[in-house]
């Protein structure tokens, strides 16, 4: 994705901290660069485990930033940092030169403050990449034109959506479950058809914990590939090396991990992951069919940012809905707004696969109308510098 992005005469200010892969700092922090503060909020982070994308690009340190995600780690940030962001369809964004845990679903996608932005980010990044085959999923999927076309402020007018009713059995917060009702009023009232709710029939937090990711079976094979393709110089030359190294602590998971690898040709625990994926899938699409909706919208999850702390603590657990990952689905965040103490949420903005161009334009129209973008204010304007949206 880099080196597309300096063809296209991108300018790559940094190389930006985030959650260790494997190691033992506190999450949305690094045992190298220390720990992210949530410009919004400084006694929490601003989401992992990109959260040096979020913070710096709500920030205005840059134009714009990538994130990567095995579960999390675009949405959340986005979220927390006041972000538009994107988690693409899995296999439309090459994964060449990131790390990662999950071979059949990891992906990359942009953030940024504004939609254009976000959209021209994807013009380049995104399609087939032969050095990650995954990507061939996308030949025939993208649109003719470029993604930045369908940006539209009057996106929201005849969109078809619902909203699902799954998304708010997670831990909440009143103040969270507020923001996410105001915001989906907005579609209603700019001309969208709001369908309220439409259902899985499932229990979606038991599911999605009955249901484990396959990165769980995947990742010590995703660890040995990702630095197999290192330089002579990289510190780990596999899984092994890595997990068990003095900054990681040799975690006990990590240990049972590096004994039970499992044959993922054979294993029947990760077939049967394979196919609980599959399944969710295709029910989750099948709501959509069922309403001829253009997409589903949601809360992306309900409660504010993590407190700062470590990571076992109480006071920093919440359950995120993992529904997009686990699916391939791509999933747009928009910002719905503040708390009353000043911490941003996002709403989430779910859609076919390949319909990053439907999630353009309702999350353009979305923008349009509302003004839930601000600058944080540990981070103000320099003197002279002026910022529109």
């Amino acid at each position: 994705m880099i080196k597309w992005l300096r063809e296209a005469c991108v300018v790559i200010l940094a190389k930006l901290n985030h959650s260790d892969w494997y190691g033992a700092a506190s999450s949305g922090g690094s045992t190298l660069g220390g720990q992210v503060l949530n410009p919004y909020d400084l006694t929490r982070i601003p989401g992992s485990s990109s959260s040096g994308t979020g913070a710096a690009v709500s920030s205005v340190f840059a134009t714009a930033g990538l994130g990567s995600e095995t579960g999390f780690s675009i949405r959340t940030p986005t979220s927390d940092s006041n972000l538009f962001g994107l988690s693409t369809t899995s296999g439309l964004i090459s994964r060449d030169g990131q790390m990662w845990s999950y071979i059949t679903g990891e992906r990359g996608g942009p953030m940024a403050r504004n939609m254009y932005d976000l959209a021209a980010m994807l013009d380049v990044i995104a399609g087939f990449d032969a050095f990650d085959l995954w990507t061939a999923q996308s030949l025939g999927k993208m649109p003719q034109s470029k993604y930045t076309s369908f940006i539209d402020k009057q996106g929201l007018k005849g969109a078809r959506v619902g909203v699902m009713k799954e998304a708010w059995d997670f831990p909440s917060e009143p103040d969270v479950i507020e923001l996410a009702q105001q915001a989906i009023k907005v579609f209603g009232a700019n001309g969208a058809k709001v369908f309220e709710p439409v259902s899985l029939n499932i229990n979606l937090p038991q599911y999605l914990i009955a249901n484990t990711f396959p990165s769980r079976f995947e990742r010590i094979h995703a660890i040995n590939h990702y630095l197999a393709r290192q330089g002579p110089e990289y510190p780990f030359k596999n899984a092994r090396e890595l997990l068990l190294s003095p900054g990681n602590s040799g975690k006990p998971a990590d240990k049972e991990a590096l004994e039970n690898i499992p044959d993922l040709n054979h294993d029947p625990e990760y077939r049967a992951t394979l196919e609980g994926k599959a399944a969710l899938r295709q029910a989750v699409i099948d709501v959509m069919d069922r309403y001829q909706l253009d997409a589903l919208i949601y809360p992306h999850k309900l409660v504010r940012a993590q407190l700062i702390g470590p990571r076992d603590s109480t006071t920093r657990r919440y359950e995120p809905n993992q529904m997009s990952p686990l699916t391939g689905l791509p999933a747009l965040i928009v910002p719905m707004g503040f708390t009353p103490d000043g911490n941003p949420i996002g709403l989430e903005i779910l859609g076919r696969p390949w319909s990053e161009p439907t999630l353009i334009k309702l999350a353009s129209g979305f923008e349009a109308v509302t003004k839930n973008r601000q600058l944080p204010k540990t981070t103000p304007a320099l003197p002279g510098e002026r910022f529109e949206y």
